[in-house]
């Protein structure tokens, strides 16, 4: 068993205390995929405390996926105090999870190149952390509250990026703006939103000197409505991105979902 690279279990809750702790003999795994389900009773304090100081023996893990979809709140502080990381992480989803903020220690992680999480904010100073990983070629956040602290995104941070996914339930392209110099290697743009919430802004920087990769603006408008006046916003914003589109030298492509 410790040869195993690859470890995927769809209901890490039914296992024992003993296995949960025997993940940490696993030092060759590379890939581990974890699920929580919705279901009662979900995973004891202390069988997550030994899941998460197992993932932390593995030395060399490089993708790791945790799906926790019990509605227990300490899950996710559990996991925010992670102390000691796998120092060659490339790849972190955690899906069902919602933290405060991004995890300090995900900030310490240099090998990182693809991440996707949920936070409540997403406050300046954490961006900055965020933008100096070097490796970092994908990130997605979905944001709950983005009206408290905008998000902007300054000179030189995300120096490699090419996928930025911003996810809110709130008007994202009002509190989203971008320096130049900025992602300069940034490809796609995708933001998620609930397009009623939009008051007739695009983030600013989208256009002109910054983002000057950009090919792709993805936008997923999560509210429908065959409402007049709602389909008259959706009109004015379709034709705000397609303008600022024409006055980006690339031209970039905008497509809605």
């Amino acid at each position: 068993m410790k040869s195993v690279r690859t470890l995927h279990c769809s209901d890490i809750s039914e296992s024992s205390l003993e296995e949960i702790n025997g993940l940490s003999e696993l030092t060759n795994l590379k890939d581990l995929k974890l699920r929580v389900p919705t279901y009662f009773p979900g995973m004891t304090i202390g069988c997550f405390d030994a899941l998460l100081s197992s993932i932390g023996m593995l030395g060399d893990l490089k993708h790791l996926s945790l799906e926790c979809w019990h509605k227990y709140d300490g899950y996710d502080s559990q996991l925010d105090s992670l102390s000691d990381p796998p120092p060659y992480l490339q790849t972190i989803h955690l899906k069902g999870l919602s933290f405060n903020i991004v995890p300090k220690w995900i900030g310490e992680l240099r090998c990182l190149r693809i991440l996707s999480l949920r936070v409540l904010y997403l406050p300046s100073d954490m961006v900055r952390v965020l933008g100096k990983l070097p490796s970092l070629v994908f990130a997605r956040f979905y944001v709950s509250d983005v009206s408290q602290d905008k998000v902007v995104v300054r000179t030189g941070l995300f120096p490699v990026l090419e996928c930025f996914d911003f996810q809110s339930d709130e008007d994202v392209t009002a509190n989203l703006s971008f320096e130049p110099g900025a992602m300069p290697k940034l490809q796609r743009l995708a933001l998620a939103f609930d397009w009623q919430e939009w008051r007739g802004a695009t983030p600013t920087g989208m256009e002109w000197e910054c983002l000057l990769c950009l090919l792709d603006i993805d936008l997923s408008i999560t509210t429908v409505s065959s409402n007049n006046n709602l389909k008259h916003k959706y009109d004015t914003m379709e034709s705000a991105f397609k303008d600022a589109a024409r006055m980006h030298p690339r031209h970039p492509s905008v497509t809605y979902f």
